[in-house]
């Protein structure tokens, strides 16, 4: 099947190199390949780098493509380390995601074992399910530098308060919503609470099959269910 890709602006571009996983792709390679299928412009997505800096230098090379970074909030930079989101939206950072890999439901669902990272998990909430300090800063900073708070891989709870927080004055985006592994898991129910209270909804992420051997991502297409 053939997809016109034209247009299209890919907002979850993992590359490589990657500590926790290989990848299909490098930063160029995922830029010159986006260039090739006519996107106007794709976000490069590192669960341990920030990769606002990549993107700035890659920017120019591939003609009509728009490059753009953004920083997760796993262990790597901290987690849920204001200065370290400060620093890479000042670089010029567009995404911001709360933990993916690092957070408290991979820990709890087995990734994070898996890939060797170590709990026991980052959470966006307190033990009465409110906001951290460190979260209201961050989202904070996001909505000053005018930039898009993703949700990463935080559980279902965590997402809906979130988005009851910050939808009202920045964008969310709902990462994963609908899967089993990286996401939350959320229901349809679910889905459109959160849309009505103002996130935006990614609901699949495609993979094409690269071998008998299994499936490896190659091009992320994020569909979204936008605010009207």
């Amino acid at each position: 099947m053939s997809v016109d890709l034209h247009g299209a602006t890919d907002l979850h571009a993992h590359f490589g190199p990657d500590p926790h996983r290989q990848r299909s792709v490098t930063g160029l390679e995922a830029a010159q390949q986006a260039g090739a299928a006519g996107h106007t412009a794709i976000v490069l997505k590192s669960h341990d780098t920030p990769s606002a800096g990549l993107a700035a230098a890659l920017d120019p090379i591939v003609d009509g493509l728009h490059v753009f970074g953004g920083i997760s909030c796993d262990r790597e930079v901290g987690g849920m380390n204001p200065a370290a989101v400060e620093v890479a939206l000042a670089l010029g950072a567009t995404i911001v995601w709360l933990p993916t890999l690092s957070s408290a439901q991979d820990f709890d669902n087995g990734v994070a074992a898996q890939l060797g990272i170590p709990g026991p998990g980052i959470r966006v909430v307190d033990a009465d399910g409110e906001l951290t300090n460190e979260t209201h800063e961050i989202l904070a900073l996001v909505a000053d530098h005018d930039a898009i708070l993703a949700t990463g891989h935080v559980s279902a709870l965590e997402h809906l308060a979130v988005v009851r927080e910050f939808a009202t004055r920045g964008r969310v985006l709902v990462t994963h919503a609908m899967e089993e592994l990286a996401g939350p898991n959320l229901s349809v129910a679910e889905c459109v609470e959160l849309a009505a209270l103002g996130a935006h909804i990614e609901l699949w992420c495609w993979r094409r099959c690269a071998s008998a051997g299994g499936w490896r991502a190659m091009r992320r297409i994020s569909c979204m269910i936008w605010r009207s």
